[in-house]
């Protein structure tokens, strides 16, 4: 029997049914999510664009590089990329160190009547100002001098390590080997010599040694 397509249906919740504000309340949700989403959308614009700028960037680096075709070529440019980054650590410490200076100089409060910390009248003589920069100078020479001793002291400390780790390693392998050839002088035949010197046969045959079982006690020999 054929049944004719039903084109009102008829829903479970009639919100018109329940309140004739629902159209209204329907319109004002909409507009709040609308509002909420465009301002989410307008906060994390900064997010996508630096993504797009990494993406463009990385693409382009991708499109412009070239296969090392030596090792000496790869230890160079991976030296390079080793001085770009150490250059651009220290000029980002030393914007943020200086950056931060200029923070506490805002927020530092002074008359300017009475001596305080900037001034515009010089009391020191280029002389003084020379020998002060070269006391700072030697001041960061010793620091310098200091801080690559103790990165020398740490550094040999683990070329030491690994040397005794490397030394114990070795000696471990020597000592295998010197056990194996022991072993294969009191149990190879040569047969087995000539098939391991060809690399067929590396495991040494060791003779079955006979095991002893005692017997059981049967029921007739117990009584």
């Amino acid at each position: 029997m054929h049944h004719p397509k039903r084109t009102v249906r008829k829903y479970q919740f009639d919100p018109l049914a329940h309140s004739a504000l629902f159209p209204l309340v329907a319109r004002h949700v909409r507009a709040h999510i609308c509002q909420q989403r465009a301002a989410l959308f307008k906060k994390t614009e900064w997010r996508r664009a630096a993504r797009k700028h990494l993406f463009d960037q990385l693409s382009c680096m991708q499109d412009e590089f070239i296969r090392p075709e030596t090792l000496q070529e790869l230890v160079h440019r991976v030296g390079h990329v080793n001085t770009l980054i150490a250059t651009k650590t220290e000029l980002k410490s030393a914007l943020e160190s200086l950056k931060s200076l200029v923070q506490w100089a805002d927020n530092v409060k002074f008359d300017k009547s009475s001596p305080g910390i900037f001034t515009c009248q010089c009391d020191t003589t280029l002389e003084e100002q020379l020998e002060e920069m070269r006391l700072l100078n030697l001041k960061r020479q010793e620091r310098k001098v200091k801080f690559l001793e103790k990165l020398h002291a740490k550094a040999k400390q683990a070329i030491d390590s690994n040397q005794n780790l490397l030394s114990k390693v070795i000696d471990n392998a020597e000592k295998l080997a010197r056990d194996e050839k022991q072993e294969e002088e009191i149990w190879f035949i040569p047969s087995d010599r000539k098939l391991a010197a060809c690399n067929i046969n590396t495991r040494p045959k060791r003779p079955l040694v006979p095991t002893f079982t005692a017997p059981t006690a049967t029921p007739q020999a117990r009584q």
